[in-house]
């Protein structure tokens, strides 16, 4: 049975191997970076559907992680980027017609600090959100809760997700298998 830094390490490699696969013109140095950002682009997704929206955002995503083909910011640029377009004919948890994109979506908390960006925002009819995850739930990081959320009082009190923090402080390995 692989470690999880095993398993981490393998499945970086098999994504530089399918990188290089999808488009043998592509550099990447043997971290699995590519030499430029427009390497660990999929056909038909270019910098102008996405840049402006990735350099408003907090991660400074474009500098070097969305190089990573393992990147999750690359992941959801090359899943999305192509209906930013025609965002009507994108199909999400059984919605569509919706009149735009964005990612890097901020969503201020009314705390203090950096607001919480999500990877993708498609507005329409229903809003709908998506969080990109590619191999960081191979490398576990404790959460951590700033007391600020200590001092929230409206209905988000009351949300099962806010009773998880509680959790969460006081057993970090609540979640473990």
């Amino acid at each position: 049975m692989l470690s999880t830094a095993q398993l981490l390490k393998q499945a970086k490699v098999h994504l530089l191997d399918a990188a290089i696969h999808a488009d043998p013109r592509g550099q990447f140095d043997a971290a699995g970076y590519a030499l430029s950002l427009d390497d660990n682009l999929i056909c038909g997704v270019s910098r102008e559907l996405f840049e402006a929206d990735f350099r408003e955002g907090a991660g400074h995503e474009l500098e070097v992680k969305m190089r990573a083909t393992h990147s999750s910011a690359a992941l959801v640029v090359n899943a999305f980027a192509p209906w930013t377009k025609n965002p009507s004919k994108l199909l999400l948890a059984d919605v569509t017609g919706f009149n735009s994109i964005r990612f890097e979506g901020v969503f201020p908390t009314g705390l203090g600090g950096t607001p919480p960006h999500l990877d993708l925002v498609a507005y329409g009819p229903k809003p709908i959100a998506v969080e990109s995850k590619c191999l960081e739930y191979l490398t576990p990081k404790n959460p951590v809760f700033s007391r600020s959320y200590d001092t929230i009082i409206d209905s988000r009190r009351d949300s099962p997700w806010f009773g998880l923090i509680d959790l969460l402080r006081r057993d970090l390995g609540g979640f473990d298998s």
